[in-house]
């Protein structure tokens, strides 16, 4: 259940006081404000059960009754809320202290609550009682300041200079009787190694106030539960590491749960009885162990242990129990050994490189030197870098940053050096806000799962660190980052409430190889002994190598000493160091004459000595000193050598250069010598000091022949002289003149240097921008294309080599540059000239020519028109002040005109005209069109007239230049013709007569096109067409005007069809087979053709016919009506001893004609059931035959006869077809067309 603290802090009015020292007395530090408080203030706090505590404010004291009161009670484990809030609106800085051990201060582990809380007017934060808070009455101090602190952070007792309040309150730090605390496990830890029997192993407390025994711990490891008793006795305060009977098996590796809880009765608090955690358990990895080595002498080992394993790394240590890191990687080259220390044992492991980081936020640009801040550790891990920000205003220097740790929290420890640990040193490039770099290579700080580790980085030089001033806490899964103070200087000048800028970075303790040992051996070597000069010695010492040996003349000694190797000594020789071997020959093997060496043994002052005095037959050799040396305990053994070169007379030789008086003359050396270590001389023949370079300078006062020597000297004291005759030369005197002359022309040059005989070579440059403009005559001559100033530099170069220039500044006469430009002119006016000559200086007078005879002596404008279209020259010439005279000539000519033309198109009434524009040379147009219109510009224009008639149309054209032509022509606007046409009333195959009554206003000649919408045509001007079929027909008439103007009309006909004829018989009684036809209204027909139905046929209006056999015949009668329209009706009529008309069979079920009406000729088709007899004729209206198509016998099928009305004479007109088969007629109308 949780609990609740409740403060409230009521400040009237809030100002400055000194609290008393009974208030803060007792060992406690007593914090200070400026100034003193005023009568009435208040100060209040409440709700936390009955306790109040409310302080009255007297000038110079206040009442400190209430500390009699039994305060506040906490119980430890728990987590309070903390409650404050001030009268005054305000942003205070709060901090609030709790003495937990009841050692009379706050300076320890955890007991500052609340570090510079930057907030408003009140403060909310939860207080957590630690269960190793001492079981005591002590007090909790709450400061509310406006100012932040100004002693430099003692951080429980601060002056603060401005207003602010502090008070202790009476605080008690309770325990439940019985009440056991399961801490932490460990074993297995996170990241732990499998195992097939993992012990359990807990960590419990005993946070009660009463000893406790027999503790029951129950386990749940992945699903399984395990029991166990702690039965020892567990006093109050007092941890015990419990290994639990059960073990566990974690060889398949993953994730496993844990979760654990004690069954103390009668636990009064079982908030701190359970563990619950996840962890990760990972293979064992593997490494290859390196083998123990020795070496002779001082020097580093190489080790080599290889991790096997994915995702791991080999670390080194200098024991088998520290955490302390010296090197990652699979190979480690060791810190150098002494052969005195004799032995080294380095330690080495694999394990899984588990890493994370955690990183602080805020950035300022002050700065300092130090920063010092808690580290409350979640997790067990190894600190192996950090990132450290820093000011940009120093971007690339190099820092060093000492590093310092100590188990528990740095407050109360600023400035107890001897408190601390130095970890060692790293190195960081400046870098600036949100870009640090690494801080490495200072080691590593291991920390534990639980503990509370202060750290202390220092800058070694400089103030450049970032910092914050508003204390922060960090935390991630691991660890709990508590800022924090700032240092102006190495443990002194401490700020608290500060937060640093930078971030951690760690790895984990994880899974490893149990951890393995190589040793390293030194023995002592030989090599520590030293060939080294000793007297007399007459040669050069070098280092003795081959490549640099010592040197020595013939006839010279050099004497080498033998100094024992250390620590052992001359008296040493033949136990604990020998000389096994011997040795003086050339380079090539050859001993030397015994004579000429001379070897001494080694005393106990004295070491051993050789000595060496060379002939000339050694000269140009190298000898080789050799002393093989053993150290006989380790064996170690070592060769010394010395090698000598014997060197020779030196030949002497030096170059020079020819130079001229005031130049520097050369030396260089060419003398053959031995060795590099020569000593030369110069004695440059004029008395002046010697040079004793190998090559050297020198210059000469005066010209003349100088006697130089050179003396050179080897090493070996060898001389060679050399002298030379040395000639200096004088500088020659250069003079010219020139030729002032006009540009363009060539002006002559004329030397004038004295002693001409003794110049080698000339050397003009006649223009300093023209690197081209040169020649090496004696008097050249050189044309400049313009006027101006120009330096003209002469170098004239003597025999002897030495050069010498003059420069002199000449003058060459400008010429105007001329140009004019013309603005040409239409004809009949004059044409403008403008001067656009140029001159670089001076003044210029012009000329104007022109070839038609006018002149002008106008500088700038002159205006002429020319007489004609000829094209005329012009000439300008222009003269300057210096005489210098230059013309151009031109030719120009009066523009051209433009050429006006244009066509237009043939146009009716109605229509729009088209006009075409032809003009040449033109560019834009305007068009009037005769009617009073507003002028056009188009280039080719449309242009539409109202009425018919003749119109004047102009068109102007205007050229590039301006200049213009116009044309007018006349235009006609044809009439249109108005078509119309009238026509008789028509009957259905009757012909119909047209009327043409079209009209045109210039009463032409018409062009008709007829066209009935059943196909007919007709040109004629009055047509006649036949319209086979009833209805309505339409007719158009389109005329055409000689002006080709166009107009139609289209009408509808009307054609009515034919009546239907009825007529009566009468049958002779004595033969029955003799009928007489009669029309029914006669009158009312002109033509008549009976079909009797056997082939035969009549014209008459009321025939007679005698059938030739009973049956029944199908009669027909056709009639030209007096409208001339065809009436057509067909009856069966049975012929029998009675005689009547019968029904007649339609002939289009089986008869088709096609086309029909038709033009010339068409085709008849007819189908057959069966074979039979068929004729097929045609007849006119007046029942005459006009042609037997076909006669004959057909078979059953589809049939198709021709008719070519052509052939048989047939013209226009309406016929009659008749079809007889099998003795059955069949007729229907047909119709030729025009």
């Amino acid at each position: 259940m949780r609990k609740y603290l409740h403060y409230v802090v009521l400040l009237g009015a809030l100002l400055l006081f000194q609290l008393p020292g009974s208030l803060f007395g007792q060992g406690y530090c007593k914090p200070t404000f400026s100034g003193g408080c005023s009568s009435g203030d208040s100060l209040e706090f409440f709700k936390f059960g009955s306790y109040k505590y409310a302080p009255k404010c007297v000038t110079g004291s206040v009442d400190t009754t209430q500390l009699k009161q039994t305060g506040i009670k906490a119980y430890r484990g728990k987590t309070y809320e903390l409650r404050i809030k001030m009268a005054k609106s305000g942003a205070f800085h709060y901090i609030v202290y709790l003495d937990y051990n009841n050692d009379k201060d706050f300076k320890d582990d955890g007991e500052i609550l609340v570090v510079d809380n930057l907030g408003v007017d009140s403060l909310v934060t939860d207080i957590s009682i630690p269960l190793t808070a001492t079981l005591a009455k002590t007090r909790i101090r709450i400061i509310a300041a406006l100012g932040v602190p100004t002693d430099g952070g003692a951080a429980y007792c601060e002056s603060f200079s401005a207003a602010g309040i502090a008070v202790d309150i009476p605080f008690e730090v309770a325990a439940y009787p019985e009440d056991a605390s399961l801490i932490t496990f460990v074993e297995p830890f996170q990241n732990g190694c499998a195992s097939t029997t993992q012990s359990l192993k807990a960590v419990i407390r005993n946070v009660g106030s009463n000893s406790l025994t027999k503790i029951p711990i129950v386990v749940t490891f992945n699903g399984k539960t395990y029991s166990d008793t702690l039965k020892k006795t567990l006093k109050p305060d007092v941890n015990d590491t419990f290994t639990l009977s059960s073990t566990v098996n974690t060889s398949a590796t993953g994730k496993f749960s844990i979760s654990a809880y004690t069954l103390l009765k009668g636990d009064y608090d079982v908030t701190n009885d359970s563990f619950n955690k996840e962890l990760s358990i990972i293979k064992t990895p593997t490494i290859t162990a390196p083998s123990n080595a020795t070496r002779c002498g001082e020097g580093n080992f190489t080790f080599t242990a290889t991790s096997g394993t994915t995702g791991t790394k080999t670390y080194w240590y200098n024991s088998a129990t520290s955490d302390s890191v010296v090197y990652v990687g699979n190979t480690f080259a060791t810190p150098a050994v002494k052969p005195a220390a004799k032995s080294r044992t380095w330690y080495y492991q694999s394990t899984y490189t588990l890493k994370n980081s955690l990183k602080t936020k805020y950035i300022n640009t002050r700065v300092n030197v130090g920063h010092m801040f808690d580290i409350k550790a979640k997790s067990s891990f190894i600190i192996d870098s950090f990132d450290i920000h820093m000011n940009s205003s120093t971007l690339g220097t190099k820092d060093s940053v000492d590093v310092y740790y100590r188990a528990g929290t740095y407050v109360g420890h600023e400035t107890k050096s001897s408190d601390w640990i130095y970890v060692g040193r790293g190195g960081v490039v400046d870098a600036g806000p949100l870009t640090g770099t690494r801080l490495k290579g200072f080691g590593s700080i291991p920390m534990d799962a639980g503990n509370t580790y202060g750290v202390y980085l220092n800058l070694v030089s400089g103030n450049r660190w970032l910092w914050y001033d508003l204390a922060k806490t960090y935390s991630n899964a691991d660890m709990t980052l508590i800022c924090g103070a700032s240092f102006g200087g190495l443990f002194s000048g401490a700020t608290a409430g500060r937060n640093w800028d930078g971030e951690v970075y760690y790895h984990f303790k994880a899974c490893a190889t149990p951890r393995g040992s190589v040793t390293g051996t030194v023995y002592e070597s030989p090599l520590g002994a030293k060939i080294k000069e000793s007297t007399p010695f007459n040669g050069i010492t070098y280092d003795g190598s081959q490549a640099n040996p010592d040197l020595i003349c013939p006839g010279d000694t050099v004497t080498y000493e033998l100094a024992p190797p250390p620590p052992y000594k001359n008296s040493d020789q033949g136990t604990k160091w020998q000389i096994t071997k011997f040795s003086f020959t050339s380079v090539g093997g050859a001993y030397p004459n015994p004579k000429d060496t001379m070897t001494t043994k080694a005393t106990s002052s004295k070491n051993a000595t050789f000595r060496f005095v060379p002939s000339k037959i050694y000269a140009d050799s190298v000898m080789v000193l050799k002393y093989e040396l053993k150290i006989p305990d380790g064996g170690c053994t070592g060769t010394l050598t010395r090698f000598i070169a014997v060197g020779s007379s030196p030949t002497a030789n030096f170059t020079f250069n020819k130079v001229c008086i005031g130049k520097t003359t050369s030396f260089v050396d060419s003398s053959i010598t031995v060795g590099s270590n020569n000593g030369y001389l110069y004695d440059f023949g004029d008395g002046s000091k010697f040079a004793t370079t190998r090559n050297a300078t020198h210059t000469y006062a005066k010209p003349g022949i100088y006697k130089a020597k050179l003396t050179v000297t080897t090493s070996k004291g060898c001389k060679d002289v050399i002298t030379k005759d040395v000639e200096v030369f004088e500088f020659p005197k250069p003079s010219f003149s020139y030729a002032k002359v006009c540009a363009g022309n060539a002006t002559q040059f004329t030397d004038l240097t004295p002693n001409s005989s003794t110049i080698a070579s000339w050397l003009w440059k006649f223009d300093a921008n023209d690197a081209t403009a040169t020649s090496t005559d004696q008097n050249p001559f050189y044309t400049y294309a313009k006027g101006g100033k120009y330096d003209v530099k002469l170098t004239i170069t003597s025999k002897g080599g030495c050069s010498k220039d003059t420069t002199i500044n000449i003058e060459v006469l400008p010429r105007a540059v001329v140009d004019f430009t013309i603005t040409g002119a239409c004809p009949g006016q004059p044409l403008t000239f403008t001067n656009t000559s140029t001159v670089s200086s001076g003044t210029v007078t012009y000329k104007w020519r022109f070839e038609d005879g006018f002149t002008s002596l106008s500088s700038t404008t002159v205006k002429h028109a020319f007489p004609d279209a000829s094209t005329y020259g012009i000439t300008l010439i222009a003269t300057t002040a210096g005489g210098c005279s230059d013309s151009i000539t031109k030719t120009a000519a009066t523009f051209s005109l433009p050429k006006a033309d244009f066509t237009s198109s043939a146009t009716c009434e109605g229509d729009k005209m088209t006009f075409t524009n032809g003009s040449t040379d033109g560019k834009t147009y305007v068009w009037t069109f005769g009617d009073n219109s507003t002028p056009n510009n188009a280039q080719n224009p449309t242009y539409f007239y109202s009425k018919p008639g003749t119109y004047d149309v102009k068109l102007k054209t205007l050229n590039a230049n301006g200049c213009a032509d116009s044309i007018t022509k006349t235009v006609t606007v044809s009439p249109k013709p108005k078509a119309n046409f009238s026509f008789d009333a028509s009957c259905a195959g009757a012909p119909v007569q047209f009327t043409d009554k079209s009209t045109e206003g210039n009463n032409g000649q018409l062009i008709r096109e007829w066209k009935a919408s059943n196909g007919q045509t007709s040109t004629d001007k009055d047509p006649v067409f036949i319209f086979p079929t009833s209805g309505t027909h339409n007719v158009q008439l389109k005329v055409t005007s000689p002006a080709g103007c166009v107009d139609s009309i289209q009408l509808s006909v009307n054609v009515s069809s034919g009546p239907k004829p009825t007529w009566k018989t009468s049958v002779n009684v004595s033969n029955k087979k003799e009928v007489t036809f009669t029309a029914d209204n006669a009158t009312n027909y002109t033509n008549f053709i009976w079909y009797f139905g056997d082939g035969d046929s009549s014209v008459s209006a009321s025939p007679k016919h005698v059938y030739a056999a009973y049956g029944t015949y199908k009669v027909r009668l056709v009639a030209l009506t007096t409208q001339g329209c065809v009436a057509d009706d067909s009856q069966d009529l049975k012929v029998d001893q009675g005689v009547g008309f019968a029904e007649i069979s339609n002939p289009k079920d089986f008869l088709k004609v096609y086309p029909n009406p038709f033009h010339n000729n068409t085709r008849i088709s007819f189908s057959l059931k069966e074979r039979s007899q068929v004729q097929v004729s045609v007849w006119d209206m007046q029942g005459k035959r006009v042609a037997i198509l076909n006669d004959g016998n057909f078979e059953s099928g589809k049939h198709e006869v021709l008719f070519d009305a052509q052939q048989y004479n047939a013209g226009p007109g309406m016929y009659m077809l008749k079809v007889l088969i099998n003795n059955a007629f069949y007729t229907t109308q047909i119709v030729n067309m025009k």
